[in-house]
């Protein structure tokens, strides 16, 4: 089991998804537009961390003689702003996932996202920043490293009814843990983020034997007009990491084994019709 896990943990690491980042048309001086840029990146990483590149890539290409810089970038798909703060799989996965493809072999619980939407197709804009949508950055990268830093310490609550574990992280290991996701560094993030968990815990019902909780019990729980069993999802698919995940898979070893890179455990609910 813990081989197992150990293997999820590094295929969810070295996930990527191909990106397809174009300039916006109004503020491109091309009339029939850039040349896109393409990029296999880290679907636990950060759009941010393209800006600078992005920017010296269609530099030339930018409408008018005010100078620009890399924060002052923004990604939307469709027309929608895209939430920096959020991890790109996870951005992909809310508004990009098409229909789950029909059921395959043994496992008549999982359905498969298909990938008909690759390369995920971002816009990039410089000028009009949303802000009702997204919280500005700044040049030196604060905003986005506490907004990191803070879902973390969260995410440690939750998990522990407590942030002590990750408030405690020196300064060192703090910072490690910053490098470890724009530098795609392994080992640093699994060990602090991965490693502030508690011992398995059996949630026991009233009245009834103790019993793990399981992604299918959990969502039945919390969403029952789209999982009226634990087991069902002919309404509905759970996501995660791109993935479509067995409802029988125990909530907490997930949580162990393939959390996001800042801890919190991002399932999408996919609805079928």
């Amino acid at each position: 089991m813990a081989a197992a896990s150990q293997t999820i943990k590094q295929q969810i690491w070295e996930g990527c998804l191909p990106l397809q980042i174009n300039l916006s048309k109004s503020e491109c001086r091309v009339f029939d537009k850039a040349d896109p840029y393409f990029i296999s990146f880290p679907r636990l990483s950060y759009l941010p961390f393209l800006l600078p590149r992005l920017l010296d890539f269609f530099k030339p290409y930018l409408i008018g003689s005010d100078p620009v810089y890399p924060y002052q970038g923004w990604f939307s798909f469709e027309g929608l702003p895209l939430k920096w703060h959020y991890p790109v799989g996870l951005l992909y996965d809310l508004y990009a996932s098409t229909e789950p493809a029909p059921e395959q072999g043994d496992d008549k619980d999982i359905r498969y996202p298909c990938r008909e939407t690759l390369p995920w197709k971002l816009t990039l804009h410089f000028q009009d920043w949303p802000d009702q949508e997204l919280v500005g950055l700044d040049e030196q990268g604060r905003v986005m490293h506490d907004f990191f830093m803070n879902s973390v310490k969260e995410a440690d609550f939750v998990r522990n009814g407590t942030g002590k574990s990750i408030m405690t992280l020196s300064r060192e290991d703090s910072n490690k843990l910053w490098t470890s996701i724009q530098e795609r560094s392994e080992k640093p993030s699994i060990k602090v983020v991965q490693s502030q968990f508690p011992p398995i815990i059996s949630t026991a019902l009233a009245g009834a034997e103790k019993q793990i909780q399981t992604i299918g019990t959990a969502l039945h729980s919390v969403v029952p007009s789209l999982f009226p069993d634990v087991k069902d999802t002919s309404m509905a698919t759970p996501i995660l990491h791109g993935a479509a995940v067995p409802m029988s898979a125990p909530l907490e070893e997930m949580a162990r084994c393939a959390a996001y890179a800042d801890g919190w455990l991002n399932i999408v609910v996919w609805m079928h019709g």
